[in-house]
C-alpha cells in the first residue's frame, strides 16, 4: 500500500482519467469536413511518482518487487465515489538514485483502458425462498425448510461508464440439451449445441480479450468453442438495464444460471 505507507509519498499520479480515443475519419471530396468511421480508446498508461523515505535503498528495492519490468501487475484505486482496480505492465521503472529526496517514477501500461469495479455483481436466475418459520413443532413427515425457483427472466444493471463482458455459469442437475441465453432488449443469444450431463458446468466468459467457453465434466475442463451455434453473438451488458431469458430443447427444470460481471469506468 502505497497511500498510507510511511515509507513511500505519493506526489502525482497520471493516467487515472479517461484515456485518449482514437477518432477515424474520412475526408469528403465535394463538401466541408469529413465522415466518422469509427472510434475506439486507446491504451491507459498509468505514471506513478512518488518519493521514497526512510530507509531509501531497502524501501527502494522493496518497490523493485512490486513494479517488476514487463510484468504483470495489479493495481487498485479508491476515492469516494469509486472502488476500481486494473491490470497492466510495467514499462518502466526510473529512480533518481543521487539525488536528496529520491523519487521513483513507474510506468504502467494497461492494454484495457477501462478500470473494474472491486465487487462483482452477481445475478441469479434461481432464488431460493425460506420456509422455515417459529415456532417450529416438526411432524413426523418432515417439512420443507426452503424451495428453489426457476425464474424466465433477469434484469441486470450495469452502471458502469461503458459496454461490459459477463461470465455466464450454467450447472445442470440433469440431462439438459442444447442451452440457450438471450438479451431480450436486443435479440442476441448464445447457443450451446451439445447434451449437458448431471453435475456438468459450462462457463462463458464474454468479456474482451479473454473470451471463451468451457465445460467441466468429472473434473477435466473441455473447451467448448465448437459447439458454439454458428448464429451465435458474445453477448455484452449495455450501460444501464439489461433483460435476459433463457431456454433449452430439453430439461428447462434442470439447469441453474448465474450470471457475474464488473462494471468498468473510464475514469476515477
Amino acid at each position: 500500500e502505497l497511500t498510507h505507507n510511511p515509507s513511500y509519498s505519493v506526489t502525482e499520479i497520471t493516467g487515472l482519467q479517461s484515456p485518449n480515443a482514437n477518432i477515424n475519419t474520412s475526408p469528403m471530396a465535394t463538401n466541408d469536413g469529413s465522415l466518422f468511421n469509427s472510434s475506439r480508446l486507446g491504451e491507459r498508461n498509468l505514471v506513478i511518482t512518488t518519493v521514497i523515505n526512510g530507509e531509501i535503498e531497502a524501501n527502494r528495492i522493496a518497490l523493485y518487487k512490486f513494479f517488476k519490468v514487463k510484468s504483470l501487475c495489479r493495481i487498485y484505486f479508491k476515492n469516494s465515489a469509486r472502488d476500481t482496480f486494473i491490470e497492466g505492465y510495467v514499462e518502466s521503472f526510473e529512480c533518481s538514485a543521487f539525488e536528496l529526496g529520491q523519487k521513483a517514477q513507474i510506468s504502467v501500461l494497461c492494454p484495457q483502458p477501462y478500470l473494474k469495479s472491486i465487487s462483482e455483481i452477481v445475478t441469479e436466475f434461481n432464488a431460493v425462498f425460506s420456509q422455515l418459520k417459529f415456532e417450529l413443532d416438526l411432524p413426523y413427515e418432515g417439512i420443507v425448510f426452503s424451495s428453489v425457483t426457476n425464474e424466465v427472466r433477469k434484469t441486470v444493471y450495469n452502471n458502469g461508464d461503458a459496454e461490459a463482458g459477463i461470465t455466464i455459469e450454467l450447472l445442470a442437475s440433469r440431462r439438459v440439451v442444447n442451452p440457450i441465453i438471450y438479451n431480450v432488449l436486443t435479440g442476441q443469444s448464445m447457443r450451446i449445441n451439445m447434451e449437458m450431463q448431471p453435475n456438468d458446468l459450462i462457463t462463458i466468459q464474454t468479456e474482451v480479450g479473454k473470451k471463451h467457453i468451457t465445460l467441466l465434466r468429472g473434473g477435466v475442463e473441455i473447451n467448448l468453442i465448437n459447439n458454439l451455434d454458428r448464429n451465435a453473438t458474445w453477448l455484452q451488458l449495455d450501460v444501464g438495464e439489461n433483460i435476459f431469458t433463457y431456454s433449452c430443447d430439453y430439461g428447462f427444470e434442470f439447469i441453474v444460471i448465474d450470471l457475474r460481471h464488473r462494471d468498468l469506468y473510464g475514469g476515477v
